[in-house]
């Protein structure tokens, strides 16, 4: 039989994603790597926030502010993608977030274009706000929404385990063995790799 028009469009389609996807997979299992490997702060937190943003799709940008040592002020030490460029438009979400000390949802409606969304999450030690994240992304329903929310609540302990390090590592090495077991734990309970990611 001759082959149909659009058979080899969809052929070239699934080959695109199929590379995607593997470069996707590489990129993350970088991020692993660096984030295992890490030797200074940047880069604990760029692989993690690197981590962060595949883990909850659709980001388009996003920040670590962190509260530096013997220091009042709050400066970035992270971004995504590393690349150069501009996030003053994240400026409002992480400051809100750092002011009051809450998970903040922004949603984004410029004209002509889809609504987007951005999320900040503080990141607090011994119950004081030290840091925030700030993320912008793609729309999505509320479920998923909050399912982003809480990847950003479990994953900033990693950040407060970076700066206990710094204060007290004995109880830094504690509470990274935790957040290992409860990392175990999640794999553990769900039924399939892509849930448990």
């Amino acid at each position: 039989h001759p082959m149909s028009p659009v058979q080899p469009e969809i052929t070239e389609n699934r080959r695109l994603a199929s590379v995607a996807e593997l470069a996707s997979r590489r990129g993350a299992e970088q991020a692993w790597t660096r984030f295992a490997q890490a030797q200074s702060h940047e880069e604990f937190c760029s692989s993690w926030l690197a981590i962060q943003c595949d883990a909850i799709g659709g980001v388009s940008d996003g920040v670590v502010l962190l509260q530096t040592p013997g220091a009042r002020e709050f400066v970035p030490v992270a971004f995504y993608p590393e690349a150069p460029r501009d996030r003053a438009h994240l400026a409002e979400v992480s400051e809100r977030t750092l002011k009051e000390g809450r998970g903040i949802v922004l949603p984004l409606q410029q004209s002509g274009s889809e609504p987007r969304y951005q999320l900040g999450y503080p990141v607090r030690l011994d119950g004081e706000v030290r840091g925030a994240v700030g993320l912008e992304m793609d729309w999505r329903a509320d479920a998923q929404l909050q399912s982003a929310m809480r990847a950003l609540q479990w994953g900033s302990g990693w950040l407060e385990v970076l700066l206990r390090r710094h204060t007290d590592p004995a109880t830094a090495a504690q509470l990274r063995l935790k957040l290992a077991l409860d990392l175990v734990a999640t794999l553990l309970g769900q039924g399939a790799l892509r849930e448990s990611a």
